[in-house]
């Protein structure tokens, strides 16, 4: 839509560095012919990576370009990239987006903890932005969801059943979205499905931070969908650190 704002690629870029382009129309990666919308790239600094590339500075690696912006041998820049490909050579990253460095955010980055833990904070931010709510409490109860529970998302008819179960949380503290009630029920996926078996499975006592989603149609329905939707209270740092302490 015109005059719409550009998407923000940070939040889908799961490697961020900053980098001198060395070479237009090149590849250092065998499977990946160079081409007008390659470039070899000497990345200078990481700043939010995957562990496969925590320690990619210093190294050449090979950039694709998607979008229509280009670059030019001896720019410099911070790309927002996926990676791509990694072979014996060198490693191959597809561009989202990139742009010229802010000096400002460059002095504050080289304090910064490794690119791993960056990625993991910008992540959990995002997850903490995505969530209707955001409580601390105590799981009390736990519970199975009657399998004749209508919504779309609830059950599936196949091995992929979630097998949903209902915690009950009593609240200490709300500190994102609006619920005024002392506890709150929370589904989530009792399943070991490889589609399910990551989220966390609530048990009585667990204690901690919970980041809620909709479920389903029936307003007033939340689960936890994501392996970082609940952090437990001994676990350092995390969402702990992101949430404003009153």
């Amino acid at each position: 839509m015109a005059g719409s704002k550009p998407k923000d690629p940070a939040p889908e870029a799961r490697f961020v560095f900053r980098g001198k382009v060395k070479k237009i129309g090149a590849s250092n990666v065998r499977e990946v012919p160079g081409a007008k919308n390659t470039a070899i790239v000497h990345v200078e600094e990481a700043i939010d990576a995957p562990r496969s590339l925590r320690h990619s500075a210093g190294q050449d690696i090979t950039v694709e370009f998607t979008g229509r912006k280009r670059v030019k041998a001896g720019d410099e820049a911070v790309f927002f990239t996926e990676p791509w490909l990694f072979a014996n050579e060198g490693v191959a990253v597809r561009s989202l987006d990139h742009r010229a460095p802010d000096p400002a955010r460059r002095a504050l980055l080289a304090a910064k903890a490794d690119p791993v833990d960056s990625l993991h904070t910008r992540d959990l931010q995002h997850r903490l932005d995505e969530a209707h709510l955001c409580i601390t409490g105590r799981v009390t109860a736990v519970q199975l969801v009657p399998a004749a529970t209508p919504g779309p998302m609830l059950r599936r008819p196949s091995e992929h059943d979630p097998k949903w179960q209902e915690a009950t949380v009593a609240i200490s503290r709300v500190q994102k979205g609006q619920y005024s009630g002392d506890t709150i029920a929370v589904w989530f996926p009792s399943s070991i499905d490889k589609m399910w078996y990551h989220i966390p499975k609530l048990r009585p006592g667990n204690e901690g931070i919970f980041l809620l989603h909709p479920l389903g149609t029936e307003e007033g329905r939340y689960a936890i969908l994501h392996p970082e939707d609940f952090e437990s209270r001994d676990q350092p740092g995390g969402l702990k650190d992101l949430i404003p302490q009153q």
